[in-house]
């Protein structure tokens, strides 16, 4: 299997990382989130503020597909409702203040990208 991404609906992504575990996928998820940031620089256009929320949740043995999807939701939501622009996993939450983020958090906006990210560990 090979990873893949594809829209869920709406503004909503779902990315699928196969080999990978929650902190791999969490930290793939926030290298995305800062590269939104420069969104508007690179078109020329500073005014426009780009952002992005994730969930993060790594798929086990004890899991079906409905609950890994329905937890890396709930921690998208978490993302969303606490401010956006941040990676949410049941470890924790990476934002501006967990890396040094010059941008700080970015509630103003334009668009806020949200995405789900499910990780698939290796057997």
């Amino acid at each position: 299997p090979k990873d893949a991404a594809g829209r869920l609906g709406g503004e909503e992504f779902g990315i699928v990382l196969w080999n990978c575990d929650a902190d791999a996928a969490a930290a793939m998820a926030n290298r995305l989130r800062m590269q939104f940031h420069g969104i508007g620089s690179a078109i020329e256009m500073d005014s426009f503020h780009c952002s992005a929320s994730f969930g993060v949740e790594a798929w086990s043995k004890h899991m079906d597909y409905t609950s890994v999807f329905a937890s890396a939701d709930a921690n998208l939501y978490r993302a969303k409702n606490s401010g956006r622009d941040r990676v949410v996993s049941g470890k924790g939450v990476l934002d501006a203040s967990s890396n040094g983020d010059s941008n700080g958090d970015r509630p103003d906006s334009l668009f806020d990208n949200r995405s789900n990210v499910i990780a698939i560990p290796s057997k």
